[in-house]
């Protein structure tokens, strides 16, 4: 699938504004670390465990705000898994579904190798800009993001061709879906 780089672009920037008002009202991160300080880290959680940003993608706020976006509710979302530092569930639909996973490294150097090995291993399309420290589609239009320490991976092969309400592409709506999410994660 070949998507033009001036649509990813407008989609890009509605979505953005969209993902302005959701999960606190923050814009994303526009670019990456600019210095060596690692960001700060969830204190609370042990180093074996999810973070509040990482847990943040199967939440109910970020299911309320992703149904805004996408403008229909999940039929389910599954309980969330935590395996080898990568935490994860699937959002249902009545014709399909996506993934959701956060990979957590423990900063923002490794995240950043790690996105590079994550982003090549599903074929890098086009880079996104404004989603994170590095954002890209992928071949089959799903998104990887990193940001601070995380990778964040929005998994649509199981979705249609055109999804949501109105629908669009699957790759327009994991962009949407991305934006949401880098939403949430401002100020975690």
């Amino acid at each position: 699938m070949r998507i033009k780089k001036s649509a990813v672009r407008g989609v890009c920037a509605l979505t953005m504004i969209a993902a302005l008002a959701a999960c606190g009202s923050s814009p994303p991160a526009v670019s990456g670390p600019t210095s060596h300080a690692a960001p700060a880290r969830d204190i609370t959680a042990p180093r074996d465990a999810p973070s509040v940003q990482t847990r943040m993608i199967c939440a109910p706020e970020a299911q309320e705000d992703l149904a805004k976006t996408l403008g229909l509710d999940a039929t389910a979302v599954t309980t969330p898994s935590w395996r080898a530092r990568v935490y994860s569930c699937d959002y249902r639909y009545a014709d399909g579904s996506f993934t959701l996973s956060a990979h957590q490294f423990v900063d923002p150097y490794a995240a950043a190798a790690a996105y590079g090995k994550i982003a090549g291993r599903l074929g890098r399309a086009t880079a996104l800009q404004g989603l994170g420290a590095h954002a890209t589609t992928t071949k089959n239009g799903s998104v990887v993001v990193q940001k601070d320490d995380d990778v964040l991976v929005v998994d649509i092969a199981m979705l249609p061709a055109r999804f949501g309400v109105p629908a669009d592409t699957r790759a327009n709506a994991a962009i949407s879906i991305a934006a949401t999410i880098m939403g949430c994660w401002t100020g975690a």
